[in-house]
């Protein structure tokens, strides 16, 4: 493999996660509108703490798995990032800006975030608790993340350390460029513009999801 494939698929996949509505993305903009640009960037920077958890674990199972197993789990993955972008298309078509600013509390509490309120006053630490007990990362390192950093550190362990720099690179800078669009104002953060962010990323994602799809099955029949 080719180091920029490593590049570009952590980054396709640190976008998609970044910037789709999740628990995560909604806390970032609720503690930005509630206590400024400091505090939602604190938010943002969760994965940083978060994922490095998730990752250790999910890949410590993974690469102990036999070769059809982890075949298995890249077909599983496919599905995932599948279902990740049809959702991200589906949010490209009725996105709009003004959700951003007026609904993040709503959102924000079907996770549970209120309950988590009171356990800490740090952001950071806040959103690394709404993440942990997200099932989502957990779900997608387990079946995807994993199986393709395992890949890419059989072929060469700068592979894997360029995927995984640009995966963090994406997933906290995307979500810390939204908080600064809406620290700024509304009028630095289109709907228009939104929308083709989310399209973009649906497109990434797919592309992703069938080229897994194709290493499992190839794996499955090699």
């Amino acid at each position: 493999m080719l180091p920029v494939e490593a590049v570009l698929a952590g980054l396709a996949l640190g976008l998609g996660s970044g910037v789709s509505p999740g628990p995560l993305l909604a806390l970032a903009i609720a503690t930005t509108l509630r206590y400024g640009l400091r505090s939602g960037l604190a938010v943002a920077m969760a994965p940083l703490v978060t994922d490095t958890l998730i990752i250790a674990l999910t890949v410590t199972v993974v690469s102990q798995l036999p070769a059809t197993a982890v075949a298995g789990l890249s077909l599983i993955g496919a599905v995932v990032i599948g279902w990740f972008a049809l959702e991200n298309a589906r949010a490209a078509r009725v996105a709009d800006v003004a959700d951003l600013r007026t609904t993040p509390d709503t959102r924000a509490d079907r996770v549970g975030s209120h309950r988590l309120a009171n356990l800490t006053r740090s952001p950071l630490l806040q959103a690394a608790a709404v993440n942990v007990l997200n099932p989502a990362p957990w779900l997608f390192w387990i079946s995807a993340g994993a199986p393709i950093l395992v890949a890419f550190a059989s072929d060469s362990v700068s592979l894997a350390v360029g995927f995984l720099i640009a995966f963090y690179i994406a997933i906290v800078g995307s979500k810390a460029l939204l908080v600064f669009a809406l620290a700024a104002g509304r009028h630095r953060l289109s709907t228009r513009g939104y929308r083709l962010i989310l399209a973009g990323v649906a497109v990434m994602l797919a592309v992703i999801a069938i080229a897994l799809a194709i290493t499992g099955i190839q794996a499955l029949l090699a």
